[in-house]
């Protein structure tokens, strides 16, 4: 529900700038689509994430040893990512980007981030020590 109520504010603000700062875009019916169409689809992508985090198959936890399939975190606020994206649309691209971007894998079990993959050589004398 948050992502379409932010895409339906993303489009409106920038649609809103569009008009605002090129009026005579604003008046050429048809012509404002353009640029609210790039703007959705960068808006998307920001939301998405330019660095995807990919899912490990089964990981163990450095720190409380324990077999888990770790959860994608991201850092901040969704609330306040919204929030800036509606007052400020500048601060609120970035604040989407740093989001995005510092997003890690953590346990489930104790929230401790960079679980190792199974496979990995120290996940392996972790199991041998446990």
């Amino acid at each position: 529900m948050i992502k379409w109520i932010c895409i339906f504010f993303g489009v409106g603000l920038l649609g809103y700038a569009v008009c605002t700062f090129f009026p005579s875009v604003g008046q050429i019916s048809g012509w404002w689509f353009i640029p609210v169409a790039i703007g959705v689809g960068i808006f998307l992508k920001i939301r998405e994430g330019f660095v995807s985090v990919e899912r490990q198959p089964e990981c163990i936890c450095t720190h409380c040893h324990t077999r888990v399939t770790p959860e994608v975190h991201t850092p901040g606020s969704a609330g306040l990512e919204l929030l800036a994206w509606i007052v400020f649309l500048v601060p609120g691209l970035l604040y989407s980007l740093w989001r995005r971007n510092a997003r890690t894998l953590i346990c489930p079990v104790c929230k401790a981030p960079n679980p190792i993959p199974l496979t990995a050589p120290a996940a392996q004398q972790l199991i041998a020590r446990t």
